[in-house]
């Protein structure tokens, strides 16, 4: 016997059968036929894997053991059934291929979909030789497993013949029922390509960016029409006023907790707070002063923000509000985990309730 060869327990693993029953088939038919190693151990040579899963799936569908040898154990084999199947398969509008096995893996048929193409799989190649990356892949064993288990259609992974062979694709694999005289096959279906795959991934960042201007959309308008009620209720100057705009402008960010200050003496003076989780400031860090003297919404870190009383998990997004006539200078501040996205729409809202705390910090002022 030439060529490559597996003991005893890995042909009967590989192809469905039990060393027992192997011996039994030789003992009573003569076949499969093993060589002995020098130390006398059974080896059998891999080839004839493929010829005993053939014999055994005859043989389970009915077909009489001694008759299912005959026509496999010496008989050449033929890949295919039926040349006006393989015609079939070249007109699917899908890439197949066609594996002989379990082992070794060998392409015995590619539709023209795939013929066509430069790097392409041909008849012949030998999956193990072709990739051998693959045997350690997931897929190799579960592809092997159809020629022998009970299962007879999976999704599996097997070398990708568009992207010569160096990573994993993606097919369903197809078990094709067993005729006599024929290699037991699994046809691989519908087979994924790199390019299929980053398509896909072009796809997937459309959809995702449709859905994230869309949701940006409706934002913009939702944080506009807030910003109309507020400039609405504009020519009041009660607390219930400055409330109402902050109400709105904690449910437009979708923060924690919201509150306006006014500056006295370059000290922070709670005018109002939605939930109670501001305060006064214990002492002024510098950080602070310096985001209210900023025109653009600034970040204050939790270590910064928990001066003001902030929740120890968030930071504050404070924007200044610049004093106005009488009015001493004030500022919003904004409890949450991260930073605001603050474009045009959102910095119209920020401008209408810094009007509305400017109103309110101009009113209390006066009455001190």
């Amino acid at each position: 016997m030439s060529g490559p060869t597996l003991s005893a327990s890995e042909f009967a693993d590989v192809t469905g059968m039990t060393r027992d029953r192997l011996r039994t088939w030789e003992r009573r038919h003569g076949w499969p036929e093993p060589v002995r190693s020098d130390g006398g151990a059974r080896r059998y040579a891999t080839d004839d894997a493929a010829r005993v899963v053939a014999v055994r799936r005859l043989h389970e569908s009915g077909v009489p053991l001694d008759r299912a040898i005959e026509q496999h154990a010496n008989a050449a084999l033929r890949s295919l059934a039926a040349s006006t199947w393989r015609a079939l398969v070249d007109e699917l509008p899908m890439p197949v291929v066609l594996l002989s096995g379990p082992i070794p893996l060998t392409v015995v048929h590619a539709n023209a979909m795939l013929r066509e193409r430069a790097d392409g799989p041909r008849t012949g190649d030998i999956v193990e030789d072709v990739a051998p990356w693959f045997t350690a892949d997931e897929g190799y064993e579960r592809m092997r497993s159809l020629f022998t288990g009970r299962e007879r259609v999976a999704a599996s992974t097997h070398p990708d013949w568009s992207a010569g062979m160096q990573q994993p694709a993606r097919s369903m694999a197809i078990r094709v029922p067993q005729r006599p005289g024929t290699l037991p096959l699994v046809a691989l279906v519908g087979i994924e390509t790199g390019a299929n795959r980053r398509a896909q991934s072009d796809v997937g960042l459309h959809r995702r960016e449709r859905a994230r201007l869309a949701d940006r959309t409706t934002r913009i308008e939702q944080w506009a029409a807030t910003t109309a009620e507020i400039t609405r209720i504009s020519d009041q100057d009660t607390i219930r006023a400055l409330r109402m705009a902050m109400h709105a402008l904690r449910k437009a960010t979708g923060v924690a907790d919201a509150a306006a200050f006014m500056l006295r003496d370059g000290v922070p003076v709670l005018l109002t707070c939605l939930r109670g989780r501001f305060s006064p400031p214990r002492e002024v860090a510098s950080e602070l002063l310096s985001a209210c003297d900023d025109d653009t919404p600034a970040w204050l870190e939790p270590a910064i923000a928990s001066t003001l009383g902030a929740p120890a998990t968030c930071g504050v997004t404070v924007t200044a509000v610049p004093a106005r006539g009488d009015a001493p200078a004030a500022f919003i501040a904004l409890a949450g985990i991260r930073p605001l996205d603050v474009g045009h729409a959102e910095t119209s809202l920020f401008e209408a309730c810094a009007a509305q705390v400017a109103r309110m910090a101009g009113a209390v002022a006066a009455g001190a």
